[in-house]
């Protein structure tokens, strides 16, 4: 859940990715909470796999997560890539994959 844009950490001059709580979300206090959990749970990871949580933060109003900004495809692309595997296998990786990370935010 999330807003994601890449941007520039000026005093270590390097990419970061930053994660914003949509704005219709603000007010929300269960939103915010969980997005507050995810990025705990995120930064309580370390794996190749899983990108590095900077910190969390409030400005004017906008939750954000500043986390390391990793290039690759998209959310999307993957989706698109996985409704192409032909063999039932890697979808059922993929969902159960899938279904934790959402127990776990």
């Amino acid at each position: 859940m999330g807003v994601v844009y890449k941007a520039e950490e000026a005093k270590l001059e390097r990419n970061i990715a930053l994660k914003f709580l949509p704005p219709e979300l603000t007010e929300d206090s269960e939103a915010r909470e969980r997005f507050v959990r995810e990025a705990k749970a995120a930064a309580a990871l370390s794996h190749n796999h899983i990108c590095t949580v900077f910190e969390i933060g409030e400005e004017e109003n906008q939750l954000f997560i500043a986390m390391e900004c990793i290039d690759g495809e998209s959310l999307e692309a993957g989706e698109a890539l996985a409704r192409g595997f032909k063999e039932d296998g890697y979808r059922g990786a993929l969902q159960s994959v899938a279904e934790m990370l959402a127990a776990r935010s």
